[in-house]
Formats: structure tokens, sequence, C-alpha cells
């Protein structure tokens, strides 16, 4: 496992100046064909030997907090639902370290060790490799960019740079979607729908745990994942059965 060590914190970073051109031509295909939307798919087919790119804002990744923006191939849904599921993995690692973190083969022991139960449960997903890179604006990770390969192999030194300007790219066009939301007169209801439904469960599911146990949010959030993981369910699942009543708070360990 690799995790590259020279990664300051600006939209550019981690992107060598000779490369500001590339980004920027990314950053206008990108917004002449759809914008954020389209980043994994864009992504996936020019960045050699990926078989799937996953986008996801990393509002609190430890905390059940993220929104993914985009997916494209068979491993990115699950890759990014297993890692915000479980509170671990390279894209927590890129998040909380603000750099990229390169795994080129997930039952290594460095990985298996590191990460041992996204490690085992990606590998029976399908997953062999992740590759993910920081989103940086303001000197902070807003966003995380995961690349997914099928069969276990480092990235090339091509991958890492495109890798790279996509990561740029997206944070360019975060900031412009910033601005656009910021400069619009939506209310409040429309700004509430842009939390995806699996996220505004766990919150409150979470939300319930710490005033019915008087938890704070991080065990109120553990004891989901430790249920979710024994039952061997989705996290978003298993919140809304609790706020159903089909789970007792007392089955959680």
């Amino acid at each position: 496992m690799l995790v590259p060590a020279a990664w300051a914190g600006s939209p550019m970073s981690g992107v060598p100046s000779s490369d500001t051109e590339l980004v920027a031509v990314l950053v206008a295909m990108l917004t002449a064909g759809g914008g954020l939307a389209e980043v994994s798919e864009h992504c996936q087919r020019v960045v050699p030997d990926i078989d799937a790119v996953g986008l996801t804002v990393a509002i609190h990744p430890t905390a059940g907090s993220r929104l993914t923006v985009s997916t494209h191939g068979w491993l990115a849904e699950p890759g990014e639902a297993l890692q915000f599921d479980l509170g671990e993995g390279p894209c927590i690692e890129t998040h909380a370290e603000q750099r990229p973190v390169l795994a080129e083969d997930l039952e290594a022991d460095g990985p298996a060790q590191h990460w041992p139960i996204f490690a085992g449960q990606a590998w029976e997903a399908g997953i062999r490799a992740v590759f993910t890179f920081p989103v940086l604006l303001h000197e902070q990770v807003v966003a995380v960019l995961s690349l997914y390969r099928a069969t276990a192999g480092a990235l090339s030194t091509t991958g890492e740079r495109m890798a790279a300007a996509y990561a740029a790219a997206a944070a360019v066009l975060l900031l412009h979607d910033a601005h656009t939301l910021i400069a619009s007169d939506q209310d409040d209801e429309e700004e509430v729908a842009l939390i995806p439904p699996p996220l505004a469960v766990i919150s409150q599911a979470v939300g319930f745990l710490v005033s019915r146990l008087d938890l704070d949010t991080d065990q109120a959030l553990a004891r989901l994942r430790a249920h979710a993981f024994v039952v061997q369910r989705p996290l978003a699942e298993v919140a809304d059965d609790l706020l159903q009543r089909r789970l007792p708070v007392e089955d959680l360990p």
C-alpha cells in the first residue's frame, strides 16, 4: 500500500503545474457533458485499467455523513457503501490524511491488517484494488474520488496523474455548484431534498439513540454499525428498522 506524502491542501494539490491545462480541459468537458454527475464515468473511461469509479462528498465519513455524487462500474456502489457503513477503508483514510491512498492488493498484509473488515468484505464483493484521491477546497477534503479494480495491481504513473487531475477538476466543479446554490433563492424544503434518503434515515436513527440512551453521536453510530455488521445488512436498512420499531433498542450490541 503506497500513500504519497507530497500532498498539500488546494484544488490543484498533487497536480503538476504542467497539468493545470489538463485540469482546465477536463473541467470544460465535464461542464459541457453534465458536470459532477459525469466525473465517475468520464474518469473510468480515461484512466487505464480501472473498472469502476465513485465520487463521494465526505461530509463526515466517520460519523456516517456522506453523499455519493456519482458512480460508474459495478464495483463502485458496493465499494462506496462498504467504507461508509464500516467507517474504515482507503476513502476514510484519504479524508483524514488529505492525501491519496493507493491499495494495489486488498489481500496483501498491509491493507488486510490496516482495514481488516473492509478488506475482507470488499474482496467478497469482487474488489481487489482501490485508489483514492482527495478533492480539496480551502485546505479541506470535501470529497474523495475512488477508483476500483477487479484485479490486483498497481496504478500506473499515467493513471495517478489522470486521477489527480480528475480530483482537481471535481473540486472546481464542486466549488462552482456551491456558489450556484448559494446564489439561488432556494427555500429550506428544497435544500432538505438534497440530502439522500439513506443519509437522512441514518442521521435520524443516530439522533434517536443519542436521546434514548444518552450516547454521543460516535457511540450511537458505532452501535448501529456493529449491529449491521453482525446481521450482514446495509446500515441504512438497520437504521430504518430502528426508527420503524422493527428493531428494539435492546437488541443493539
